[in-house]
């Protein structure tokens, strides 16, 4: 999946986690979309992949992303304090390799992930809304918005403007990974102290 795939998918599970495990939303959600920076690891065997490669048998990370599953909840029954934190970080590993299985059996079609990102961001300017029970930051949605475009953008403007496209140039490969690590601190640094302010309720 796409840079604005994951941060999308990351912050709608990070939405229904905090909700479900009485999780502060902001650093749950800015971990979740970090956890995607594992696409760093499409830097290895590049020249293997036209860009359409299936990354759970190529990239060295994806292939052994399970273990990252098994260390991280062991981690959790370990110290069980931590467990529920250690459940949805499990959780976003999987829903990072889940996702790119998804890509992968449509063909990474721009049209057809587009899509599926209009759907996600949809469903999170509906669970986001003021109002909902547990509040969320106000300006988390255009927020989101934002940077889903953003990472469109960029990626088209390296893909179809500049002409760095797998496997010819490494470039192609950081992009993801960058744009993601951008959205995960943009979004923890402005929003840490306003967790919870979405129903008028003390910061967490």
């Amino acid at each position: 999946m796409y840079a604005a795939g994951h941060v999308l998918s990351s912050t709608l599970l990070a939405a229904a986690g905090s909700r479900r495990l009485n999780l502060r939303f902001v650093p749950l959600a800015a971990a979740l979309i970090a956890l995607n920076a594992i696409d760093f690891d499409h830097l290895v065997l590049y020249r293997l992949d036209d860009g359409t490669a299936n990354s759970l048998s190529l990239h060295s990370l994806h292939v052994y992303g399970g273990v990252g599953m098994f260390l991280i909840l062991a981690a959790g029954l370990l110290f069980p304090r931590r467990l529920p934190a250690a459940f949805m970080l499990a959780m976003g590993l999987g829903l990072h390799l889940a996702a790119d299985a998804l890509a992968y059996a449509v063909g990474y079609n721009i049209s057809v992930l587009t899509a599926l990102d209009a759907v996600m961001l949809g469903l999170l300017w509906w669970f986001l809304r003021p109002g909902l029970g547990r509040g969320f930051p106000m300006g988390a949605r255009p927020f989101l918005t934002i940077a889903a475009v953003m990472c469109s953008g960029t990626q088209g403007f390296v893909h179809f403007v500049l002409n760095l496209r797998p496997p010819q140039s490494p470039a192609a490969y950081i992009v993801s990974p960058v744009l993601i690590l951008c959205a995960a601190g943009a979004f923890f640094m402005l929003f840490r102290h306003r967790d919870g302010d979405a129903a008028g309720r003390e910061p967490a």
